[in-house]
């Protein structure tokens, strides 16, 4: 007779977890990069796999966006991006400073869709960008991936073994708080 297993998170996650980060990452960035720390400090993938896996959906979303910004041309879609106050203010940067645009765009909230489709406008070239922002999600991976490991390894001190539920639910509450005031002080910054 075949034995039968229960299916439970840690096994889906030990499954797909890989794959599932490389897509989440494609639609949400952060907070993927942040999941996959803490699947690694539970010990259902490695740090240096979710750092793999996020790093390839990063870097295929941002060249993805980059392309686009070369096929679309003048469209009304890129017209409409390339008339927006971060678009233009982004444009008149570019000139002067590709590199640290490319190196720092994905550390900065609310530029990473706008820019790969700017630079690409601008007329950067693609093989400058693609070995540049490979650079660039790698440091943003292992940042992302390291504070969700570091923040898993904070609540398992404080608080002990918890369940997977519990320790998730935890490290999700301290990075969402974590996030927000960081967000509030770039908005502060920002004005």
């Amino acid at each position: 007779m075949p034995e039968t297993r229960a299916v439970t998170m840690e096994s889906l996650i030990a499954a797909w977890g890989l794959p599932a980060l490389t897509f989440g990452t494609l639609f949400e960035g952060d907070a993927v990069a942040f999941v996959g720390g803490l699947m690694a400090h539970r010990g259902l993938i490695t740090p240096v796999g979710a750092w793999g896996a996020v790093t390839l959906g990063g870097v295929a979303v941002d060249n993805a966006l980059f392309h686009l910004g070369r096929r679309s041309g003048q469209s009304a879609w890129m017209a409409r991006m390339l008339a927006k106050p971060l678009a233009l203010r982004l444009l008149g940067a570019v000139a002067a400073h590709p590199v640290k645009i490319i190196l720092g765009f994905r550390f900065v909230w609310g530029t990473r869709t706008v820019t790969p489709p700017v630079l690409a406008a601008a007329g950067i070239s693609p093989l400058l960008f693609a070995a540049l922002d490979a650079v660039s999600v790698a440091v943003w991976a292992a940042l992302y991936v390291a504070l969700g490991y570091g923040l898993g390894l904070t609540v398992e001190r404080l608080w002990g073994g918890l369940s997977w539920g519990e320790h998730w639910a935890l490290s999700l509450a301290a990075g969402s708080m974590l996030a927000a005031g960081l967000f509030v002080l770039w908005r502060r910054r920002s004005r």
